[in-house]
């Protein structure tokens, strides 16, 4: 006010504000105007929902929306919306009230708020309403990701509801989701074709029916899941006809034994695959061999459970040198052979899993480790009288090293155990069950090199040596390990 009664009082004031070809805005001059008011206030529209954009939706609804009305309704013009309820400050309260008329109102009205949404992340949020997700549906049409994992919706009217209302989604995930039908999936295969991942883990009422719908109207999947969901090859053989440009699939727990010639298949029509996991399904050799010979981009196989011998891994080992994971547990026809062509042949391996091939030996797996440096997890339980020489090795020639696994081990003894804790650092799950052998020096020695370990040494008789407090009461605790194959199990 100062400086506007000082202009008014001067004589000169026009012939200066005609110079600077400004004008008068309230009888102030703009560039004395735009230094009183805050910058962001003269932002064009644009350049507003930009910088809105690197806000949070949480604090976009609660803090920024109250500024101001021009604020307000920009907040619902931003693009490319993420709300994620996994980690917005909401989450807390909405796990406890999702199953209530409260959860559901705040919900519908989160997305109503954002007309531009494209993300929407519900997983884990296990109460929510079939409402909310009608609601979110009818109010977010630019949905392009949808993920209601592990949500125990009430019935497939949410999936018939995404598909109706959200025709550009690409990416769904309807894990645990019990209620899902092969109606519900028909319809979200007819109205999005433009899907390129979706997840059916534990959908156990599907059947082949809706992963042909998929196979027919999506043929720009790229990745598929039907874990313990009750297909057969006929299925298989679908997607590979129509989705060649497919690069994971995971048929967990489905029965293949007899579907040799369909995964073949898929391999010859799918050349771009990179994971794939068949445990639990009974494959056998041939059909591995057939993966190996059509996909060399391979670098996640895993087939636990499988009714597989030394050619299918060897075929493995020469035709995909950028395999950084495989998974042959309980596969108990492979012996050292098949280890030693991996250990020679993929030097990228950095997940391994050999838990009770028990005709695997000492030596091979400790040349698997020489010959794979970037081990990160490493599963060799079962064998009672081996472990010495892999542990040793394990600790020289993989230090990164954070997962371990060699359980049941009669003859492994303080001083490899010891070596492993100052060699590897690293480690944050070690598993060293029913190893009898070991005593205190080893618990010692992982809590002091492996501070952030969780070590299950159940079964090895310590009787009282925690007493000191050289280690917690927990420490021997095996914390949850969410990579196993059978997480999602009943």
């Amino acid at each position: 006010q100062s400086r506007g009664t000082e202009l008014k009082k001067d004589p000169h004031k026009n012939e200066r504000e005609q110079s600077r070809g400004t004008e008068l805005v309230g009888g102030m001059p703009m560039y004395l105007r735009s230094a009183v008011e805050p910058p962001v206030h003269t932002l064009p529209a644009e350049l507003l929902l930009q910088v809105l954009g690197w806000v949070d939706p949480w604090t976009l609804l609660t803090v920024v929306a109250r500024v101001c009305r021009r604020w307000w309704m920009a907040c619902g013009d931003v693009a490319g919306m993420a709300l994620d309820f996994r980690r917005l400050p909401v989450n807390a309260w909405l796990r406890q009230h999702a199953g209530e008329a409260s959860g559901t109102r705040a919900v519908v009205e989160i997305a109503t708020r954002f007309r531009r949404v494209v993300t929407l992340n519900l997983g884990g949020v296990i109460d929510i309403k079939d409402e909310a997700v009608l609601g979110i549906a009818a109010h977010c049409p630019l949905l392009t990701t949808a993920n209601l994992g592990v949500c125990w919706l009430q019935s497939d009217a949410s999936v018939v509801a995404l598909a109706e209302h959200c025709p550009l989604l690409t990416t769904v995930d309807f894990a645990c989701c019990k209620v899902v039908t092969d109606a519900a999936v028909i319809r979200l295969a007819e109205c999005s074709p433009e899907l390129t991942s979706v997840d059916f883990t534990l959908c156990n009422q599907l059947r082949d029916v809706a992963a042909v719908a998929l196979a027919e109207h999506c043929p720009l999947l790229t990745s598929v899941r039907f874990v313990k969901v009750k297909l057969s090859g006929a299925s298989v053989v679908q997607l590979a006809r129509h989705c060649p440009r497919l690069t994971s699939v995971d048929f967990t727990y489905s029965d293949l034994g007899n579907s040799a010639a369909a995964v073949i298949e898929l391999a010859t029509r799918c050349p771009l695959l990179t994971e794939v996991n068949f445990s639990y399904s009974h494959l056998g050799s041939s059909a591995v061999m057939g993966l190996a010979t059509h996909c060399p981009l391979l670098t996640t196989v895993k087939i636990a459970w499988c009714n597989i011998d030394d050619s299918a891994v060897v075929e493995l080992a020469k035709r995909c040198p950028l395999l950084k994971s495989i998974v042959c547990s309980h596969c108990g026809k492979l012996t050292d052979y098949s280890v030693l062509e991996l250990a020679m042949h993929c030097p990228q391996l950095v997940n391994v899993d050999f838990d009770d091939c028990d005709q695997l030996t000492d030596g091979a797996m400790a040349q698997l480790a020489r010959g794979c440096p970037l081990l990160t997890l490493f599963r060799f339980s079962g064998y009672r009288m081996l472990g010495i020489e892999t542990v040793e090795a394990l600790a020289k020639s993989c230090p990164q090293l954070t997962t371990f696994n060699i359980s049941d081990c009669e003859t492994l003894t303080d001083d490899a155990v010891i070596m492993l804790a100052k060699c590897c650092p690293q480690l944050t799950s070690a598993r060293f069950a029913h190893c009898e052998q070991l005593t205190r020096d080893a618990v010692s020695a992982l809590a002091t090199y492996c501070p952030r370990a969780h070590v299950d040494f159940s079964g090895c008789d310590f009787g009282t040596l925690l007493e000191d407090g050289t280690v917690e009461p927990d420490y021997a605790e095996l914390e949850p390990d969410y990579d196993e194959l059978d997480f999602y199990s009943d």
